[in-house]
Protein backbone atom coordinates (compact mmCIF):
# COMPACT_ATOMS: atom_id res chain seq x y z
CA UNK A 1 0.00 0.00 0.00
CA UNK A 2 1.31 3.43 -0.90
CA UNK A 3 -0.73 6.27 0.58
CA UNK A 4 1.75 9.08 1.44
CA UNK A 5 -0.23 10.03 4.56
CA UNK A 6 2.98 10.29 6.54
CA UNK A 7 4.51 12.70 4.03
CA UNK A 8 1.38 14.84 3.99
CA UNK A 9 1.19 15.13 7.79
CA UNK A 10 4.89 15.90 8.36
CA UNK A 11 5.11 19.58 9.31
CA UNK A 12 8.89 19.72 8.78
CA UNK A 13 8.74 17.93 5.39
CA UNK A 14 11.24 15.34 6.64
CA UNK A 15 9.57 12.51 4.68
CA UNK A 16 9.68 12.12 0.92
CA UNK A 17 9.27 9.25 -1.54
CA UNK A 18 11.48 8.29 -4.49
CA UNK A 19 11.29 5.57 -7.11
CA UNK A 20 14.47 3.50 -6.79
CA UNK A 21 14.61 0.49 -9.13
CA UNK A 22 10.96 -0.45 -8.55
CA UNK A 23 7.43 0.63 -9.27
CA UNK A 24 6.81 1.16 -5.56
CA UNK A 25 8.39 4.33 -4.15
CA UNK A 26 10.81 4.05 -1.24
CA UNK A 27 10.49 6.39 1.71
CA UNK A 28 13.32 8.79 2.41
CA UNK A 29 13.53 10.36 5.88
CA UNK A 30 15.76 13.34 6.50
CA UNK A 31 16.68 12.70 10.13
CA UNK A 32 18.06 16.20 10.63
CA UNK A 33 14.56 17.61 9.94
CA UNK A 34 12.61 14.99 11.93
CA UNK A 35 11.36 16.28 15.29
CA UNK A 36 10.24 12.83 16.58
CA UNK A 37 6.72 14.22 17.04
CA UNK A 38 5.07 10.89 16.12
CA UNK A 39 2.47 12.33 13.72
CA UNK A 40 3.60 9.95 10.97
CA UNK A 41 3.34 6.94 13.30
CA UNK A 42 -0.19 7.87 14.37
CA UNK A 43 -1.50 8.35 10.83
CA UNK A 44 0.05 5.30 9.12
CA UNK A 45 -2.76 2.82 8.29
CA UNK A 46 -0.28 -0.07 7.93
CA UNK A 47 1.65 0.61 11.18
CA UNK A 48 4.81 0.69 9.05
CA UNK A 49 6.56 3.46 10.96
CA UNK A 50 8.33 3.15 14.29
CA UNK A 51 10.17 5.89 16.16
CA UNK A 52 13.50 5.09 17.72
CA UNK A 53 14.88 7.40 20.41
CA UNK A 54 17.86 9.28 19.03
CA UNK A 55 20.27 7.97 21.71
CA UNK A 56 19.25 4.30 21.40
CA UNK A 57 21.66 3.39 18.58
CA UNK A 58 24.96 3.67 20.39
CA UNK A 59 25.26 7.43 20.39
CA UNK A 60 26.76 9.04 23.45
CA UNK A 61 24.22 10.45 25.91
CA UNK A 62 24.08 14.22 26.08
CA UNK A 63 24.75 14.34 29.84
CA UNK A 64 26.86 12.05 31.98
CA UNK A 65 27.66 11.95 35.68
CA UNK A 66 31.26 10.79 35.45
CA UNK A 67 33.71 11.44 38.25
CA UNK A 68 37.44 10.98 38.05
CA UNK A 69 38.97 9.92 41.37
Amino acid sequence: MFCQSCQECCETEAISFKYINSSVPQSQIKLSDCKNCGACVAICPQSSIELTPKNSVGEQPTHTNRRVI
